[in-house]
């Protein structure tokens, strides 16, 4: 293959990977829907089980966000950001979930925290007949 080839068809790739994961994203909410509605962690269909595990996450204010600044000062006043570059702001929220910050961190965070649903899809081993 040629160069131009090898881009075209890594183009054509790309392309159909995020047609997939936007679909796959559209069937997994709806599977998580089914699961909340008939309360439900398992599926099973034809000799596959399906874990359904659904929460709901702590996210804080990405980079672009406009609240970042914001959050960068809660930070900056707790002096918690001293002794990095950067904020993890995964790590800021598994450590607010799990309510590993100081209480009054805590109080002043709480404004800039959405919550964003989380669905998980896992498949198990087969179902012997």
């Amino acid at each position: 293959m040629t160069i131009d080839e090898l881009v075209a068809k890594y183009l054509e790739l790309r392309s159909y990977l995020s047609q997939a994961e936007s679909q796959l994203t559209e069937v997994e909410t709806a599977i998580g829907d089914y699961c909340r509605q008939n309360k439900q962690k398992i599926i099973k269909y034809q000799d596959q089980r399906l874990s359904v595990v659904q929460k709901s996450k702590v996210v804080f204010p990405a980079k672009s966000d406009p609240r970042r600044p914001e959050l960068e000062k809660i930070l900056a006043e707790y002096k918690v950001v001293d002794d990095f570059r950067t904020i993890d702001i995964t790590k800021l929220a598994t450590a607010y979930e799990r309510k590993k910050l100081h209480k009054e961190l805590m109080v002043a965070l709480k404004s800039l925290t959405r919550s964003r649903p989380y669905i998980r899809i896992t498949l198990l081993p087969s179902v012997k007949k």
